[in-house]
Order: C-alpha cells, then sequence, then structure tokens
C-alpha cells in the first residue's frame, strides 16, 4: 500500500476500515524515523572497498534520483586535474542532497564512470574522504569516454530518507 502525500488520509483511513488492525504487523496511523538497513551478508566475499553488497531502505521513505554528475565547477569550467575533478563531482553531488534535506548519510546506491583505470587509487581517496563512514551500494564502470572528451569521471546516485 503506497500513499502519496496528497492522498495519503485517504488512503490511509480505506487501509485502517479494510483491513483489521494488525493484520500486516504494521501500525499505519505511526511511523518512526530508521536508517536504511546494511547488507554484507557472511555467505558471499566482503565488498573489496568502501560500498555495501545491499541497502534496504524503510516503508514510507523520500527517494532522490541524482542524475550523473560531472565536473563542471562554478564558472562552468573543467580542470584538468583528476583529483579536483573528483572533489568537484562529489561537492556537486552533495549540494544536490542538500537541496533536497539530505546528506551522504541518505545514499542508498552510487553507480560511477571513469575513463582511466589509473585514476582508481586518487578516485577512491577523495571517495573515502567525502563519505566517511558512509557505504551506500556502488557500481563502478570504467567507459572509453563520457559525453565530453576532457570529463573523467561522472556519478549518479540514488539517496532514501526517511522523515
Amino acid at each position: 500500500l503506497v500513499a502519496s502525500p496528497s492522498h495519503s488520509s485517504g488512503l490511509l483511513s480505506r487501509a485502517r476500515d479494510t483491513f483489521p488492525a494488525g493484520i500486516f504487523g504494521l501500525d499505519l496511523s505511526k511511523r518512526t524515523k530508521t536508517m536504511p538497513k546494511i547488507h554484507n551478508p557472511e555467505s558471499i566475499p566482503a565488498p573489496v572497498s568502501s560500498y555495501s553488497h545491499g541497502i534496504e531502505v524503510p516503508p514510507g521513505s523520500r527517494w532522490l534520483y541524482i542524475s550523473g554528475q560531472i565536473a563542471l565547477d562554478e564558472e562552468g569550467g573543467i580542470p584538468d586535474d583528476f583529483e579536483q575533478q573528483c572533489q568537484i563531482v562529489w561537492t556537486n553531488l552533495y549540494a544536490v542532497l542538500e537541496s533536497a534535506g539530505m546528506s551522504r548519510h541518505d545514499l542508498v546506491k552510487l553507480t560511477v564512470y571513469m575513463t582511466d583505470p589509473d585514476d582508481l587509487p586518487v578516485f577512491r581517496s577523495v571517495r573515502d574522504n567525502f563519505l566517511e563512514d558512509t557505504r551506500p551500494a556502488t557500481t563502478l564502470l570504467f567507459v572509453s569516454q563520457l559525453a565530453k572528451k576532457e570529463w573523467r569521471l561522472e556519478i549518479e546516485g540514488v539517496a532514501a530518507k526517511s522523515d
């Protein structure tokens, strides 16, 4: 049962009238703030870097889909230095999170596109500084080129927050 804010009162009321209290073990009248649950099962190898194998998002969370962020600075420039590109990409991604009232702790999935495998150690270092202890599910792909040749990194994300 999914309720949008504009229909939530009527939908929840109908759900309470239709289903006996506790039929699904849920009280639809109360929401609790919970964090996403990390899944790194012991039955498979541990993550090889700073990510989680799976993230479970609590019911009723707000979702944010973040388009691929690239290394465009405030003046529209693209630095040649890969570490500077990383800093700008993460800064841009964080700005989108902040505009939605979210933070790094709300990231549940990242997809990273890079053009040069030799840049991986620098990427990991910058990523770890930005994410700190946050470990979203992550996919890293090396591609021959991004939309513009000078772009060496693009990161898209998904975030979820239980208010």
